[in-house]
């Protein structure tokens, strides 16, 4: 499948018909982290990356207590 199509098809099935930039270059980002994984393992990813995200396809700050480096 080529990019062109995995995007158009992701579009319509995912993101109601439209992308914002940041979600693109999101999923790109993920898309080269990913080669050289099976299509299942990239499914995986992709699938957590979006759920995970809230459908931004960018990272998320976890709330809670800092990381022990962060600590005062």
């Amino acid at each position: 499948m080529t990019k062109e199509h995995f995007f158009s098809e992701i579009k319509s099935s995912l993101f109601r018909g439209k992308f914002s930039q940041k979600q693109v270059n999101g999923l790109n980002i993920l898309l080269e982290a990913t080669t050289g994984l099976t299509i299942q393992h990239q499914a995986y990813v992709l699938a957590t990356a979006y759920h995970e995200t809230a459908y931004t396809m960018q990272p998320i700050y976890e709330r809670g207590e800092p990381p022990t480096a962060q600590r005062k």
